[in-house]
């Protein structure tokens, strides 16, 4: 609950800061703005932030007490079954920095890719084999357009479309 009074406080300060001084901004005299010490640029932008700073300051000790990290520190028993990984470290590192991974995930994209293409040549084979024992007529139907329902397989420009994709 403490780490939700901590955010929740910052963000009405906040906005009850910019509410106060944009009020104050419309009011304020010419005499208060327009001095040697500070400008109306200053007064306008330079002095909410300056409060903003110090707001943060306060909030961020605040926030090491509601984001304590004790609750991630390591037991005495977590600690014993992590020394049989205490020298991997490096080996981790280079895992990361590891490219063949990545080069085998791009040849697989190749891969699945040569795949769709032999498929829709394959399809391809069986449509125009399908088509030439149909008709003109039966291939565009009663109305000279071809509908979905008279259709049994997708058309090559369909399949081209998919493996595109």
């Amino acid at each position: 609950m403490t780490k939700l009074w901590a955010f929740k406080a910052l963000i009405f300060f906040q906005v009850t800061q910019d509410f106060v001084f944009s009020i104050i901004n419309s009011k304020a005299p010419k005499s208060l703005t327009d001095s040697k010490t500070i400008s109306q640029v200053d007064f306008i932008t330079g002095l909410p932030s300056l409060i903003v700073e110090a707001e943060l300051v306060i909030f961020c000790a605040f926030f090491h007490y509601a984001y304590s990290v004790t609750m991630y520190q390591l037991s005495d028993e977590q600690k014993r079954a992590g020394e049989q990984y205490q020298n991997y470290g490096w080996r981790l590192i280079y895992k990361v920095f590891d490219l063949r991974d990545a080069f085998a995930l791009i040849r697989l994209a190749f891969r699945v890719r040569q795949e769709v293409e032999q498929h829709a040549r394959d399809m391809e084979g069986q449509d125009s084999s399908s088509l030439t024992e149909l008709t003109p007529g039966q291939r565009l139907g009663s109305t000279g357009s071809s509908t979905q329902d008279e259709r049994k397989s997708p058309t090559t420009e369909e399949l081209r479309e998919v493996s595109a994709q």
